[in-house]
């Protein structure tokens, strides 16, 4: 009986031993599973941010285009914006700056280039983390201002 004790002592150890090991496993998976997710959660805000500010770069060089067209509308000699014009400046956003040069076109003599350059900040920052450019040909009209003509 001595012995027998002896063995169902040491397989009770045993399976004991074996349970866990088996929850260590589970667990360094599930934890495995957990950081994969995290990273792939922090990737796609990274690019979603990224893409919002592209997109933000973008409309900013776009206001830029409208807001010199109607200055061109309203002088035919406006050359542009050479500082840098705020659009908007927030914590949510950011800031959104603008700067544009115009030239008159080889091809038309009616016909001006707009070129813009649309830039987004971290709010208090300096350097862009987005800049996209716009170049337009605006043709002048017989109807005394310009239009957009590519």
């Amino acid at each position: 009986m001595g012995k027998n004790h002896r063995l169902n002592k040491n397989r009770e150890k045993d399976a004991r031993g074996m349970i866990l090991v088996s929850v260590l496993i589970l667990t360094s998976i599930l934890m495995i599973i957990g950081l994969s997710l995290l990273g792939a959660s922090s990737s796609q805000l990274y690019l979603a941010n990224s893409d919002v500010a592209n997109v933000n770069a973008t409309q900013v060089a776009e206001a830029g285009v409208e807001q010199s067209v109607k200055e061109l509308n309203d002088s035919d000699s406006f050359a542009g914006y050479t500082t840098a014009q705020t659009l908007f400046s927030n914590k949510t956003q950011g800031t959104g700056s603008f700067t544009v040069s115009i030239a008159d076109s080889t091809d038309d003599s009616n016909a001006k280039i707009i070129t813009s350059v649309g830039k987004v900040y971290r709010y208090g920052q300096t350097k862009p983390i987005s800049v996209k450019k716009i170049r337009v040909t605006v043709v002048g009209t017989s109807s005394n201002g310009y239009s957009v003509h590519t």
